[in-house]
């Protein structure tokens, strides 16, 4: 079954060209011009992934990202925006950001990355740390009885901290494997992942995301528990 996108843009010519590229791809798109018309169509279907503008009439980009993560934290969404405000991007709810004019190689590339870790995960299958149980094959968190809701970036992060527990993970090793590329410049949006997912840890006071100064991460259990 070809992947499902659903795609919010209120540009027209960036609509035909992306929608073109995609389907050639063997994408499946279904096109909103608007956020209202989004939200609609993703309260009647069911997507793989989702590619939205931010400025739109009716609910822009950052509202219908917050809308969507409020029933679905594992969904991909990625902006497509000539707004150049990736922190808040990321902050408001989206997995990924890349700025307009858009390189199709480079979109669907990314898109190819977050399909495949939404649809399996590699190696271990779960993590536990404290009273955490990280789960990549059903991809979930859970403390007890309770589902904690990360985004598909956020435990892709963690996955990685989570295999390498109380050792140091580089800045640089965790953007390899989770963007599956070496840039700096995702540096500053690891940094708002990372804040993310140390909310969501606040249920067990003894796990931690520690930083380690000039180095990277890591992931720590103080009562040696894990």
């Amino acid at each position: 079954m070809a992947p499902r996108v659903l795609f919010a843009e209120n540009d027209l010519p960036t609509v035909y060209v992306i929608k073109k590229v995609l389907e050639e791809e063997g994408y499946e798109v279904h096109i909103a011009y608007n956020g209202d018309a989004a939200w609609k169509l993703f309260n009647e279907m069911e997507f793989d992934i989702c590619l939205f503008d931010i400025l739109m009439p009716g609910l822009n980009g950052y509202e219908l990202a917050t809308e969507i993560r409020k029933s679905n934290t594992l969904l991909p969404i990625i902006y497509l925006s000539g707004v150049s405000d990736i922190i808040k991007g990321l902050k408001m709810g989206a997995d990924d950001y890349i700025l307009k004019p858009v390189n199709l190689a480079e979109l669907i590339l990314r898109m190819k990355v977050f399909l495949k870790l939404a649809g399996r995960a590699t190696g271990k299958k779960v993590y536990t740390f404290g009273n955490y149980v990280l789960d990549m094959e059903k991809l979930v968190l859970t403390i007890g009885d309770t589902k904690v809701n990360l985004s598909m970036k956020e435990m892709r992060i963690l996955s990685v901290l989570a295999k390498n527990i109380k050792n140091t993970v580089s800045r640089e090793n965790i953007i390899q494997e989770v963007w599956n590329k070496s840039n700096a410049k995702i540096e500053r949006p690891l940094y708002v992942f990372i804040h993310r997912i140390r909310k969501h840890l606040k249920a067990d006071p003894r796990v931690e995301i520690e930083t380690i100064r000039n180095e990277g991460y890591r992931l720590q259990v103080f009562d040696g528990l894990n």
